[in-house]
């Protein structure tokens, strides 16, 4: 007699967890976090914003320490604020036409 019952108690351990492993992606799948598209984020991650622009992770820091861009940290971690990056790719593609400067 099996102390565990049910109606897949003979079958191997491996194969209960597999079926579990199904069931609970299917159940659990509207509790995943939905991709929000980058330009309404909030914050975005360094190499986030390098992938993003395109700039290199020193250019970044350049621009952080220059007061171009904002970021906050949260424990240890540093993000960038994606509406000053935005502000700042918009002031370059500003500077391409001779109106600002960015350095």
């Amino acid at each position: 007699m099996n102390l565990r019952g049910g109606a897949y108690a003979s079958e191997p351990a491996t194969e209960k967890r597999r079926r579990a492993h199904r069931r609970g992606s299917i159940r659990f799948e509207a509790f995943r976090p939905k991709k929000i598209p980058f330009a309404e984020r909030l914050t975005c991650t360094i190499d986030e914003a390098c992938q993003v622009t395109g700039l290199g992770r020193t250019k970044l820091y350049e621009l952080i320490g220059a007061g171009q861009l904002d970021t906050t940290t949260v424990g240890r971690r540093r993000l960038v604020v994606v509406k000053s990056l935005q502000a700042l790719l918009d002031v370059s593609s500003s500077t391409a036409r001779g109106i600002g400067k960015v350095q």
